[in-house]
């Protein structure tokens, strides 16, 4: 074998190492790497045909007007995906929008009309576009978002937990029309989702699937994947953080954590068994003469138990006031709510593991304490702290959405704060995601590749390296051989 041919081969090698590394079984998915390459990450340019999200659509003059790349939103809220400068009247559409499930939830909606006009994701050619009425001007008529009676509208289509893993999808088609579309215009909303924010950090939300075809049919653009003509999709962030100088009332999802309930607060938790949430308040700007509140719980994930009011006034009942001897499993925090509270609505209704409320999937625990005498000693304008703690045991392996409802704080017998709904003085409150986890089995996390051993590409790229490195010295060693023979 000559020595030009051993170069060759030593070539060879190390061309397959350098290829091996982004396309071994330890590189990014080819959809990833597609995303990567055509998801733009600037500003959009305005004469540009191309799909973006409106991070928060109840902003401005409605959906799309602006289009807001970054808000600041908290509770119900909107987005929007919107189209700007479409070539052509837009006869079918679909998109998945990504976002974090353990951040937000999109209720799923029934498809009351059997075309899904109305639905979440909400097509804007319905009599209502999220929460509102549709913008003009709109899609037209004659749309269809429950293609073959199948493929209606979903709220959450993937399976798995956490960032990425929340995607609304929709897919629309009027064969008929009038499609009434702008054409080459500023931003309009093809279709609005409603979330129901459940814990609070940044969401960064994507998109993918995305189709836009005109009324014969063709495309107009594509990505994520590109299918025939490429279009440039944005996407957005919002910041669910809670303004830390703001009074307001969250769920910590395990109480057990840390140094106890509220501290630190967590947004989301993997239990097991019995497992306690606190519901906590910060920045309280006078003391707490009163509170009540509900918390939404799924009962085929999670049970709280009723216990017996062991007191007159009920302050180590279930949901447990931070004002008793007890709290949840432990003792009461320092500062707490003060010595006398009634948790019994004055003797009349005592705290609930499951009260009346209209939707089948969930269960309400409630509880409405009043102070009867002094001293009251909430903390002021201080960090989380415990209101009360709901202890529960868990029945199987899921994801528990927990909401707060019927939020009221009072001071002085005046309102300091309420939400879902506001009453006087509206404050912002948040949920928490407990996903409940047996010790074995449940839940399957994905193997850490990394961790296990390293990547398999990286291995793959040694190896051939040293293939090459073999191959060159193989190649000197016949080289001199040649020589010498000669």
């Amino acid at each position: 074998m000559s020595r030009l041919l051993w170069g060759a081969v030593a070539l060879l090698a190390v061309i397959l190492a350098v290829v091996l590394v982004p396309a071994g079984p330890g590189g990014p998915a080819p959809d990833q790497a597609l995303a990567h390459i055509i998801t733009p990450t600037g500003t959009p340019g305005p004469s540009l045909f191309h799909v973006e999200i409106d991070a928060d659509a109840h902003n401005g003059d409605g959906p799309c007007d602006p289009v807001d790349q970054v808000a600041k939103v908290g509770g119900t809220h909107e987005v929007a995906v919107c189209i700007t400068n479409a070539p052509q009247h837009v006869g079918a559409f679909r998109f998945s929008l990504v976002y974090d499930d353990i951040l937000n939830e999109v209720p799923e909606l029934p498809c009351a009309d059997g075309v899904c006009l109305d639905d979440n994701p909400d097509a804007n050619s319905g009599a209502t576009l999220g929460t509102g009425l549709p913008t003009s001007p709109d899609l037209g008529g004659g749309w269809d978002c429950n293609l073959d009676g199948v493929g209606e509208p979903w709220g959450d289509i993937d399976p798995g937990i956490g960032a990425g893993h929340g995607v609304a999808r929709i897919a629309c088609r009027s064969d008929s029309g009038a499609w009434t579309s702008p054409v080459a215009v500023d931003p309009w909303p093809l279709a609005v989702i409603t979330f129901n924010q459940l814990g609070y950090s940044v969401d960064t939300l994507t998109l993918r699937d995305v189709v836009v075809e005109d009324t014969l049919g063709a495309e107009l653009g594509s990505c994520n994947p590109t299918g025939l003509v490429e279009v440039p999709c944005y996407g957005a962030s919002q910041d669910k953080t809670p303004p830390e100088s703001d009074f307001h009332v969250e769920i910590d999802a395990d109480a057990r954590n840390g140094n106890g309930p509220c501290d630190p607060m967590d947004p989301a938790a993997r239990v097991s068994g019995a497992h306690e949430v606190a519901v906590c308040m910060e920045n309280a700007s006078a003391p707490v003469w009163g509170f009540q509140f509900g918390v939404l719980y799924d009962p085929r994930v999670d049970q709280c138990v009723d216990e017996s009011c062991g007191e007159a006034d009920c302050p180590d009942d279930n949901p447990d006031a931070n004002a008793g001897t007890t709290l949840g499993s432990g003792v009461p925090t320092n500062p707490d709510l003060g010595l006398a509270w009634d948790c019994t609505t004055l003797g009349t209704d005592e705290p609930v593991c499951d009260k009346p409320d209209s939707d089948p999937n969930t269960n309400k625990a409630w509880i409405i304490c009043f102070s009867t005498g002094w001293p009251l000693t909430s903390p002021l304008n201080a960090p989380h702290w415990p209101l009360a703690v709901i202890t529960f045991n868990s029945l199987a392996d899921g994801v528990d959405a927990l909401t707060l409802t019927d939020v009221v704080v009072w001071t002085n017998w005046m309102e300091m704060g309420s939400c879902n709904p506001v009453n006087e003085a509206g404050i912002p409150c948040f949920g928490a995601t407990v996903v409940v986890q047996s010790p074995v089995g449940g839940i399957a996390e994905a193997p850490d590749v990394a961790a296990a051993g390293g990547s398999p590409s990286l291995l793959y790229a040694v190896l051939a390296g040293a293939a090459g490195v073999v191959a060159l010295a193989a190649g000197r060693w016949y080289a001199r051989r040649r020589r010498r023979a000669g």
